[in-house]
């Protein structure tokens, strides 16, 4: 399991990341250390330092997680889209996260798909490049984005988490719900996005 500490500032092209390697384990014991925890990635490994995903260095993607992706493309009507990487942000009530472009990816012509729990969240989407003024929405509990086409090549971050906004039909909300009760308090003052993308290019997108 690989963990780095964001340094504050802006996020996305050009920020800086730094930490160091923790042990891999099934859960993590202490509170301190989840309240620590900025990310993770799943299926091809993301490396911030270089801004680049290792060929070498890969898990197995959830399975719900891929039937996800293809499933909220298919909604949309895209087709041939293949989930090999998550990354998952885990934001506190006063975590933020600079705009920046998604534009590491072999594959750009693919949807991202991002889906937001626990906290709400302001996010920004622009243009291409940052003369172009952000365009803000309010993503709660639940909320799924896909950007695709265009938007794809977007400047985006999250300005602002929304404090005390886990909405009461989450099941984070109810320790009595299947949810184990870590998690729910957890989630009660935390926000975690998980955005699913193709890394490397295949066969054209159909859309």
């Amino acid at each position: 399991v690989k963990r780095k500490e964001k340094e504050q500032g802006e996020g996305g092209a050009g920020e800086r990341w730094e930490g160091q390697e923790g042990g891999a384990r099934g859960y993590l014991e202490r509170k301190d250390d989840l309240a620590r925890v900025r990310w993770a990635t799943l299926g091809y490994h993301y490396q911030w330092t270089e801004r680049s995903y290792c060929p070498t260095l890969r898990c197995d993607m959830p399975r719900e997680m891929t039937d996800m992706c293809e499933r909220v493309c298919g909604e949309v009507g895209i087709k041939g889209v293949k989930g090999e990487a998550v990354i998952v942000n885990y934001y506190h009530a006063d975590s933020t996260l600079g705009g920046h472009l998604d534009n590491v990816e072999e594959d750009q012509s693919s949807p991202i798909v991002s889906v937001s729990l626990g906290l709400s969240a302001v996010f920004l989407i622009g243009g291409e490049d940052k003369d172009v003024t952000p365009t803000p929405f309010l993503l709660r509990s639940g909320d799924v984005v896909l950007m695709g086409g265009p938007s794809r090549r977007c400047y985006h971050g999250v300005p602002r988490i929304l404090a005390h906004t886990c909405p009461d039909f989450s099941p984070f909300v109810h320790p009595s719900s299947s949810v184990d009760a870590s998690v729910v308090e957890y989630m009660q003052d935390n926000r975690i996005n998980m955005s699913m993308r193709q890394v490397h290019a295949g066969d054209e997108v159909e859309a």
